[in-house]
């Protein structure tokens, strides 16, 4: 039976709440929805409407399993899962993190016998199988040895002042793409974001999986710490002579990061102070001074928030790695 403009008029609604779920999809994982996705959330939706289902159903189903075969073909390409602090130097593990499950499951539609990719956060990743898959749990086999992901000699840590919206979101996940170790969010007195401790909790739940998908589409094995929002005065307390600390900022003597960034003996950790919109106060900016931070500029212009932060952690991992040669 063909497809009436009837039968579209019908599901004219729905494909509109369609495309705004799977909007909040990418506002929610940080990144764009693959095409399995989108094929997952249609088929749900076709299952409403049973005429168009009879007609497009098939059609549908030959698609989605297309879609999975060349994925699981493509060398270059491979679902990876975290299953964290778990022991990856054994036959076999089981995931029981309903996130997980419901991704390789219900999104990616994989089944027994699908090979995907593990991580376990600490630097460790392996080849495993689907053996048994329910609501509760996946079964894997692994069918590879570990490959191992050695740690950074020289950390590189962010601490950042909380933008408006959801800015400190890209934040994390920009910043993790890049490399770094650690972010720390970071109020100020100029900070217009103010988190109560449950609130701040809540946050650094949801900055946590923002950088595990950030993790997962940039093949990172070791996952950044991501802090509780953390009063600026307290991050300056938690510095030690192993951290070399740079603050950049609009007034006073500065110097450019090419010129200020050196290595010193005993150095295990590197840290950026950003400001909020603004800049640091007076005050702000003495007290980091008589803690060992050094003012530096990213440049001639007035940076946003989220780009200084990127900028700079991505500035540190080039003049790391370039110092260390």
């Amino acid at each position: 039976m063909p497809i009436t403009s009837g039968m579209i008029a019908e599901i004219y609604g729905p494909i509109a709440q369609l495309g705004e779920r799977l909007l909040r999809k990418q506002e929610a994982g940080g990144s764009t929805p693959p095409r399995s996705t989108f094929l997952a959330e249609l088929k749900m939706w076709m299952t409403r409407f049973p005429s168009i289902q009879k007609n497009l159903g098939a059609t549908l189903d030959s698609v989605v399993s297309s879609f999975n075969r060349k994925t699981a073909k493509s060398k270059k390409f491979m679902h990876r899962f975290l299953s964290q602090n778990t022991n990856l130097n054994t036959k076999s593990i089981t995931i029981t993190d309903f996130k997980e499950i419901h991704h390789l499951s219900t999104v990616l539609r994989l089944k027994k016998g699908s090979e995907i990719s593990i991580f376990n956060g600490q630097g460790e990743e392996v080849l495993a199988k689907v053996e048994n898959l329910t609501a509760q749990s996946v079964q894997l086999t692994i069918l590879s040895p570990v490959k191992k992901s050695s740690g950074n000699t020289i950390t590189v840590t962010l601490a950042c002042a909380i933008p408006k919206k959801a800015k400190f979101e890209t934040i994390i996940e920009k910043c993790t793409e890049l490399g770094v170790d650690r972010i720390i969010p970071v109020m100020t007195q100029r900070t217009e974001v103010r988190l109560s401790e449950e609130r701040g909790d809540k946050k650094q739940k949801r900055y946590e999986t923002v950088a595990i998908n950030a993790a997962k589409q940039s093949q990172r094995s070791i996952l950044p710490v991501v802090d509780v929002p953390t009063a600026f005065n307290d991050v300056l307390k938690q510095l030690t002579a192993t951290d070399a600390a740079f603050i950049p900022c609009l007034n006073g003597e500065r110097k450019n990061i090419l010129d200020a960034f050196k290595l010193k003996p005993g150095q295990t950790n590197t840290i950026f102070f950003i400001g909020p919109e603004g800049d640091f106060t007076d005050q702000e900016l003495q007290d980091a001074l008589v803690a060992g931070c050094i003012p530096v500029t990213l440049g001639p212009h007035v940076l946003k928030v989220d780009t200084a932060a990127i900028c700079a952690v991505a500035a540190a991992k080039l003049l790391i790695e370039r110092t260390a040669q």
